[in-house]
């Protein structure tokens, strides 16, 4: 069913591109798909993941959805999507948190991952861009949907993860500021910093991992490389990324 569903998402998300990175916007839907993998989740949990912003995104109705993967899908990649008629965002996204809490497990662990990979992606923005209305009104809706996950699923796996990526965001914004005022910076590295030839195998083995994957003449590859800082190390969850992307079923 999983392959299925990202074949699905592929070709009604096929011309779409994430606003930030301009990457196809397919890889979105892949790595909530993946994260929802990773966690042990059911074949169904996985396919509502990659199908999840069908009915945002795209042309896709609720009752097409339920007629190709049946009810439950269907139900899932509802219970996480925005209501149309409610017009303000900040009333959209409020009503959206307030249904997931109401929600079971499954509905739940699916707006994580969601929300992890949304985290992730702002992460790409340079921090001197998060201050910007737009961005902060996002931020707002992560750090809110974090507080309601923990109020109601404090035990949610997922909730590590978003946990640590909301911190490291929100630290690399903090650090701007800091910067911007002439206060001292505390370092937000997300990536081990080894010394000397360490530090260069560890490049060298995600760049081997991206150029093993990447289709020939593709420029998955020059991305990994441009993750890489002047100062020669690496931000790991953007390598990842990649490899993630890379991984997934094309057929």
């Amino acid at each position: 069913m999983a392959r299925a569903a990202l074949r699905f998402a592929r070709a009604r998300h096929a011309g779409q591109y994430r606003e930030i990175d301009h990457a196809p916007f397919i890889d979105h839907a892949i790595e909530v798909g993946w994260l929802l993998r990773r966690d042990g989740q059911p074949d169904e949990v996985i396919a509502a993941g990659l199908l999840h912003d069908v009915l945002e995104k795209t042309a896709t109705t609720a009752a097409e959805l339920q007629s190709r993967f049946g009810a439950q899908i269907a139900r899932l990649v509802e219970s996480v999507s925005d209501d149309p008629s409610i017009i303000d965002r900040t009333s959209r996204k409020r009503e959206l948190r307030d249904r997931v809490a109401r929600a079971d497990a499954r509905t739940r662990a699916g707006f994580a991952a969601d929300k992890i990979a949304n985290v992730r992606e702002l992460a790409l923005l340079p921090a001197s861009q998060l201050d910007e209305p737009k961005h902060r009104a996002k931020l707002a809706h992560y750090r809110a949907s974090r507080k309601m996950l923990h109020r109601v699923a404090s035990q949610l796996a997922l909730l590590d993860q978003l946990d640590v990526e909301l911190e490291r965001l929100v630290a690399a914004s903090r650090g701007h500021r800091q910067a911007s005022w002439g206060e001292p910076r505390a370092s937000t590295s997300n990536f081990p910093r080894p010394s000397g030839g360490g530090q260069m195998a560890v490049q060298e083995k995600f760049l081997a991992t991206v150029d093993r994957l990447a289709p020939p003449g593709s420029a998955y590859l020059e991305q990994a490389r441009a993750v890489m800082s002047d100062e020669g190390s690496a931000d790991r969850f953007k390598v990842e990324q990649l490899i993630v992307i890379l991984q997934a079923p094309r057929a």
